[in-house]
C-alpha cells in the first residue's frame, strides 16, 4: 500500500525504475568506461523484409562475448549486453582475460608512442667525447 501511494503521488515512476533495471547496454557501457576497456556492438540484420531480425555481438577488448537477437537493433543490443553481463558475473577467467588484454593494449600503445622517438635516437649520430666510457 505504501509503494502504491508513492506511485499515485508521482514520487516513484515505475517506468523509470523498470528502464533502469533493464538497461543492460548502459550498465555494460558504464562498466567498460570505469575499467577503461574498449567495447563495440557489431550488428547485422537479416534480409527478410516482412520480419526483420537483428543479430548483435558484444566485443570487449577484441574478445567476442555475448550475442543477442531481436526485432529491432536496440532489442538485440540489450539481449547481447545482458548475456555479456552474465558472462562477466559468472566467469572469472573471462574477466581476467579481459584485464590481460586491456593491459597488453596499453603496453602496445605506449610502445607505439615511443617508437618514433626511439627511431629518431637510432638515426641521429652520437658524438663521443673522450670522457665517455663504453
Amino acid at each position: 500500500q505504501f509503494i502504491h501511494n508513492l506511485i499515485e503521488k508521482g514520487l516513484i515512476k515505475p517506468e523509470a525504475m523498470a528502464k533502469k533495471e533493464n538497461d543492460f547496454k548502459s550498465h555494460l557501457l558504464e562498466w567498460c568506461q570505469r575499467n577503461r576497456m574498449r567495447i563495440q556492438f557489431d550488428s547485422i540484420s537479416s534480409n527478410t523484409p516482412d520480419k526483420p531480425t537483428f543479430f548483435t555481438q558484444v566485443i570487449i577488448e577484441g574478445m567476442q562475448l555475448g550475442k543477442g537477437t531481436g526485432y529491432t537493433k536496440k532489442e538485440s543490443h540489450q539481449h547481447a549486453a545482458d548475456k555479456t553481463i552474465n558472462i562477466l558475473r559468472h566467469q572469472k577467467h573471462v574477466r581476467l582475460a579481459l584485464m590481460r588484454r586491456h593491459k597488453m593494449r596499453l603496453v602496445i600503445q605506449d610502445m607505439l608512442e615511443f617508437l618514433p622517438q626511439f627511431e629518431q635516437l637510432q638515426d641521429s649520430p652520437k658524438e663521443f667525447t673522450s670522457e665517455e666510457s663504453f
